[in-house]
């Protein structure tokens, strides 16, 4: 079973009104009037003897405990148990309310690149609680870049982009800072090399041109894979139907399994490239071979160039969406060429780009490019062609980037963490705050992402004020151009007045109510000459037996105030006085107290009995720290 916030509260203050005799008879007779109030179920359960319970019930009202009462019977509070006055629960009953701690993998094995989903439960709703995937064996207190703040949810899901092959660590760690290093849950998955990796590996072996055709003398680029890894594999060019024993330029290519390799240009005519493993064990067997051409020479008339088209198949991508293009009534020569751009680059700039390798129609896809407006372009026949466009159309990338703060207001000078995500992964990819209204190219503090598509980053507390959070794409190509903006507020400290009426505010239900958002803060007992409404209250309608200073009254003025944040606080009072004016002389001392998260808190005097005859009331002043 574990202890309840709350309790201990509780239990403090009814031990120093020495009511703990009286809390044990009600609970250890199990009275029928803790059944009547609602305090257990059924409502007809309990002991009915009179002379057993009433006086001890009389006896907590009377010490101003029956909210303390209520908590500790309600939440059925452990320290009944621990002191022997109700039996321990069974197993199942003692489990409720206690979740066990985890923090796995939704899989044990996942595949190169899958997405990663972590499951967690049971964590204790620290906002600063948090989790990490690393390499089984980092240290307990090292973390790479996939790690996250549960963000005060004690359970829950969390994505992670794929991960290289490996065997990883679920961590899960408490209350950072305060909680260090210390693993509280731990389990273990693996990711192995994707499916289509190991198809990859076990293809057969290739050697091929880079183009179907080549102009005479014009360098050929052989690609091959595949091959044994022996330092005397070999590869030539020959012409087609030469004796497989015949070979004219060769190479080694030194151990390698795959690379590329640039042969001299050769005359006009058909030819083959032939792989072979391991000379001379491996003799002239041929291991692979590929046909290409050498085409006669064409005169420098552009044969095919009145309809030349090409375009992106969509006119609108997504970021780190595939940018697939289609091209068709090029001319055929091997050195035809497209490349993309940004709307606006000089026809004589280009960026990404490719050969047609002497197609005349095809498609070619390019990967990764940032949002923006861009343009594909057609050239013929370079360098013949130069930079002239042959043909162009346009397609934009629209960006899903974000980057927001963790929050929706701060307060002065509070570090200020932002999310971000869906940025393009360039090293330059920056993001900056400043104050709302202030124009694109503005920037205050501001970090490079360093190749990051996702993270934190926490930048230093701001003076009260309206800001923007922006980010920008691949500095300096990608200029001002704003990706995501985002909006949040500073906002001045809390400073209020909290008036509570002795007549009206009288129990929790009845308290006075005042949003707070999450922080540390100060309560002062405040009168009118600063602003409060009241000095002090009475819960009669006169004053009894005071001294001759005033003071030590049986009935008289204080300032006993219950506050609930949800858990419990008072203001317990010096003592009662004749007269308002001298209970504010001898007010309380201040309390504090902490919200994890932005709360309705509650202020009120305690008194169910007659409220009608109290006097006066309590004024605070609430201050954040």
């Amino acid at each position: 079973m574990i202890e309840i916030p709350g309790c201990r509260d509780a239990w403090q203050s009814i031990s120093e009104a020495a009511q703990i005799s009286n809390l044990e008879t009600l609970v250890k007779n199990d009275c029928a009037v803790l059944y009547r109030k609602g305090f257990r179920l059924p409502t007809d359960g309990g002991t009915s003897d009179p002379n057993v319970c009433e006086p001890a019930w009389n006896a907590l009202i009377n010490a101003d405990k029956y909210k303390e009462l209520e908590f500790m019977i309600t939440h059925n509070c452990h320290v009944f148990y621990r002191k022997g006055w109700q039996k321990c629960q069974s197993q199942s009953e003692a489990s409720v309310g206690q979740a066990s701690l985890t923090a796995q993998a939704e899989k044990s094995t996942y595949t190169l690149n899958e997405p990663i989903v972590i499951n967690y439960s049971g964590f204790p709703g620290n906002s600063q609680d948090w989790l990490a995937v690393v390499p089984v064996g980092t240290p307990d207190n090292k973390y790479q870049k996939n790690w996250f703040y549960t963000k005060g949810n004690t359970s829950g899901t969390h994505t992670f982009n794929g991960l290289p092959a490996g065997e990883y660590e679920v961590r899960g760690y408490f209350n950072w800072p305060d909680g260090g290093y210390t693993v509280q849950t731990r389990s273990q998955f693996q990711v192995e090399s994707s499916a289509s990796a190991q198809t990859q590996q076990a293809q057969t072996q290739q050697a091929q041109t880079q183009q179907a055709s080549y102009d005479p003398d014009e360098a050929i680029i052989v690609e091959y894979s595949g091959l044994s890894g022996s330092l005397t594999d070999w590869i030539t060019i020959v012409p087609a139907g030469a004796a497989d024993k015949t070979y004219k330029e060769w190479f080694y290519p030194q151990g390698k399994t795959e690379g590329t390799h640039t042969f001299k240009g050769f005359p006009a005519g058909e030819y083959e490239v032939r792989g072979y493993f391991n000379w001379s064990e491996g003799d002239y067997t041929v291991q692979t071979r590929s046909s290409f051409t050498v085409r006669e020479k064409t005169s420098g008339t552009f044969v095919g160039q009145a309809n030349p088209t090409i375009q992106a198949e969509k006119s609108t991508y997504t970021l780190n969406e595939p940018i697939v293009i289609n091209y068709s009534g090029f001319l055929g020569d091997s050195q035809d060429w497209v490349t993309v751009v940004p709307v606006g680059t000089p026809d004589n700039a280009y960026r990404h780009w490719f050969y047609t390798k002497g197609n005349t129609s095809g498609t070619h896809t390019f990967n990764e490019l940032p949002a923006g407006e861009y343009e594909v372009r057609g050239y013929f026949k370079w360098p013949d062609g130069g930079y002239t466009v042959q043909t162009r159309s346009q397609f934009r990338i629209e960006s899903n980037a974000s980057a927001k703060i963790q929050q929706a207001s701060y307060k002065p000078d509070e570090a200020i963490v932002v999310e971000y995500s869906g940025f393009s992964g360039s090293q330059t990819d920056w993001i900056t705050i400043v104050p709302a209204g202030a124009a694109d190219n503005t920037y205050k503090q501001w970090f490079y992402t360093l190749g990051n598509t996702n993270g934190t980053h926490t930048f230093k507390g701001l003076p009260a004020g309206e800001y923007e959070v922006r980010g920008y794409f691949n500095w300096l190509a990608g200029g001002y151009t704003v990706q995501t903006r985002s909006s949040f507020t500073v906002r001045e400290k809390i400073k209020t007045i909290v008036n509570i009426d002795a007549r009206t505010n009288t129990d929790a239900d009845k308290a006075v109510i005042q949003p707070l958002p999450a922080g540390d803060y100060t309560v002062h007992v405040i009168g009118t000459s600063d602003g409060g409404q009241f000095d002090a209250w009475n819960r009669t309608n006169h004053n009894e037996n005071c001294d001759a200073s005033g003071a030590n009254c049986k009935y008289g003025f204080e300032h006993r105030t219950s506050i609930r944040t949800p858990s419990f606080l008072q203001i317990e009072r010096t003592g009662r006085y004749d007269t308002p004016e001298l209970a504010l002389q001898n007010a309380p001392t201040d309390v504090s107290f902490t919200l994890e998260e932005d709360s309705e808190v509650k202020f009120y005097v305690y008194d169910t009995i007659n409220a009608d005859n109290n006097q006066g009331g309590v004024s605070l002043l609430v201050t954040e720290n």
